[in-house]
């Protein structure tokens, strides 16, 4: 973690992250190799030097194709940085809609401010690199901005996600998504993974692992952060970190 910014440098072989999302915008640049982050209707076979781009909440995998090492690099941008950086108020989410880009131009300029700030504190040079990074990403990319589905279904859905984000440390049932929507319980399951790409309790799993990592970041014991973000079993956190992160905890802050 680098302030706001989590950089992180990845090397695998055989290594598959299953589904998952990130609450910020993830830039991964792969740099050897051949990975696969697709998902149902999402098709992201990223080469080398080619950089992905993945807006929030939104679901993906993680593979290596072939039997090469995949190298990548990442850097996860909070949301609100992306908004300071275009100049949009809160409520509104820019999406980036070309999400695969292979400008050298770019590549450059992203490759060496990943290295910077994996080996040093964020300075204003480079607050000053990244905004103009993500402006020239912006051009090649194209911005829009989503407007949220207004059908019934899709209300009742973003109100189930509202209320797992506000109580995701306690112990949430189907009953209490059953009240806030009104749907059965088949129902209500087949409404959110079709809004949000996965079934209640896989999206709270990730959205804690999610908090987890603010957390471990900001210097907590990962036995606190457990119990903070709703886990009482440690060893069932650290699977579940594993799974979604591709570390354990201790791994990441080290």
């Amino acid at each position: 973690m680098n302030g706001d910014i989590e950089v992180l440098q990845g090397s695998f072989t055989s290594r598959s992250f299953k589904a998952h999302f990130h609450d910020s915008y993830a830039l991964i640049l792969v740099e050897s190799g051949v990975a696969d982050y697709s998902y149902k209707k999402n098709e992201y076979v990223v080469n080398p030097n080619k950089l992905l781009i993945l807006n929030p909440y939104e679901v993906h995998t993680g593979r290596s194709l072939g039997e090469g090492v995949w190298n990548f690099r990442s850097m996860y941008i909070p949301q609100n940085i992306i908004r300071q950086n275009f100049n949009v108020e809160e409520e509104t989410s820019p999406q980036f809609v070309k999400q695969i880009i292979d400008q050298s131009s770019i590549l450059g300029r992203y490759q060496l401010l990943h290295d910077r700030l994996m080996r040093e504190q964020i300075s204003l040079d480079d607050e000053v690199e990244l905004a103009e990074i993500l402006h020239q990403i912006s051009e090649s990319t194209g911005l829009e901005y989503i407007q949220e589905d207004q059908d019934t279904y899709g209300s009742v859905a973003e109100r189930m996600r509202d209320y797992i984000h506000a109580y995701f440390a306690d112990n949430i049932q189907l009953d209490d998504l059953m009240t806030i929507s009104g749907l059965s319980r088949f129902h209500l399951i087949k409404v959110y993974r079709e809004r949000f790409g996965l079934p209640p309790h896989q999206y709270l799993n990730n959205l804690r692992i999610e908090k987890a990592k603010q957390l471990l970041a900001q210097g907590m014991a990962s036995t606190d952060v457990a119990y903070t973000v709703g886990y009482f079993d440690q060893s069932h956190f650290i699977r579940h970190f594993k799974k979604i992160v591709g570390v354990t905890p201790k791994a990441y802050v080290s």
